[in-house]
């Protein structure tokens, strides 16, 4: 008895040490938007040293457990990033980064300083993207302009993305290229409908993913009437590239490379054979379709699910590996007076995660 009494004061005793330690948490909820007051979707909230860390919802709302003692920083591409030790603040306002303002970027009709600018015109950032080891540029995408969505280009090594400025307008248009944007490469408008077939393609958008990263100088997104310019086919957005060109000087070699990896977090538990056919069965007898069900030929029997359960097999435990990725870039770039050149050479290597799918491309461009 003495034994238990004793074990319990210490239980109780630990309970009583943990309390004070949860007690100096705080739980800080809030909601953050910008200048005019629209939420802002995914910025991120974090506590600065730890890696406590959330991002806003859909309506820019997000919830916190704070340490005593620290702060939360909020930041969002764009925007000046904003400490907050106030907890009872719980709406914060980003302003937009003054230094960006005065980016020169480009448009439909030439280029303007972004302050100017009263369209929907983003920019993406290029050193954010250019290190990192996606296999097509539209990948690389993901998150780093609002509004802009980044469907696919996961489900196999080489699988090229999709894009689409503001979302799918019409549920009849999904999977098809009419619902994205118009793709301007270098002053080279590209079709973005064309039929091959009975197959819908978007030639600028295989272009665009085919691009290097570090071939291109600017992505410039246009998403309402900033785009009109280019006409009714631009009426789901443009995205416009620029890619580099040789500055005057002497002639400057560059290298690149990146390697990286592609593994899952983890992997679904697949169904046992015993388990399957259970199931399949159980489909079979319900489908009123079929009125032919020969219950001993078209069903598994009792002895037939015994004898399953010693055939338990897992094909991702097998052939489930870590795909690794690589990139090299090699550029030669310089200009005099009379003439500008740029000329570069890419290799990209992606191994699959099953079975041997990989995908390899070279990029030569002058």
């Amino acid at each position: 008895m003495k034994h238990y009494i004793a074990k319990i004061s210490l239980v109780l005793l630990a309970i009583l040490l943990t309390v004070p330690t949860f007690a100096q948490d705080v739980l800080y909820q809030g909601t953050v938007v910008d200048s005019q007051d629209e939420p802002l979707i995914g910025a991120t909230v974090r506590v600065p040293d730890t890696k406590i860390v959330t991002i806003t919802d859909i309506d820019g709302n997000f919830s916190i457990r704070v340490p005593k003692g620290k702060s939360v920083e909020i930041s969002y591409i764009g925007y000046l990033p904003v400490t907050v030790t106030n907890f009872n603040e719980t709406k914060i306002v980003l302003k937009e980064d003054s230094e960006s303002l005065d980016e020169v970027v480009v448009v439909g009709y030439g280029t303007q300083k972004k302050a100017h600018l009263t369209g929907a015109i983003s920019t993406v950032p290029m050193d954010d993207i250019k290190d990192l080891a996606d296999g097509n540029l539209a990948s690389s995408l993901s998150g780093l302009v609002n509004g802009l969505s980044v469907v696919g280009g996961d489900s196999r090594p080489g699988d090229p993305a999709s894009v689409y400025v503001r979302g799918v307008r019409s549920l009849g248009d999904v999977g098809s290229t009419v619902q994205q944007p118009l793709f301007v490469i270098d002053g080279v408008v590209y079709n973005n409908d064309v039929k091959v077939g009975n197959i819908t393609t978007n030639p600028g958008a295989d272009a665009f993913n085919n691009l290097d990263p570090n071939d291109v100088e600017s992505i410039t997104v246009l998403k309402d009437a900033s785009a009109a310019v280019y006409g009714s086919r631009a009426a789901n957005g443009v995205i416009l590239v620029t890619t580099k060109k040789g500055k005057l000087g002497e002639p400057v070699i560059s290298y690149s490379g990146t390697f990286g990896f592609t593994d899952a977090v983890s992997n679904p538990k697949m169904l046992s054979a015993y388990d399957y056919g259970r199931l399949y069965n159980a489909i079979a007898a319900a489908d009123p379709t079929n009125t032919t069900l020969n219950r001993l030929n078209d069903l598994f029997q009792a002895d037939e699910l015994q004898a399953m359960r010693r055939l338990n097999y897992d094909l991702l435990d097998d052939y489930w590996k870590t795909g690794f990725t690589m990139k090299h870039n090699v550029g030669i770039s310089g200009a005099t007076e009379k003439a500008n050149y740029y000329a570069s050479i890419g290799y990209y290597d992606q191994d699959g995660n099953l079975g041997k799918l990989e995908y390899n491309r070279w990029n030569y461009r002058a």
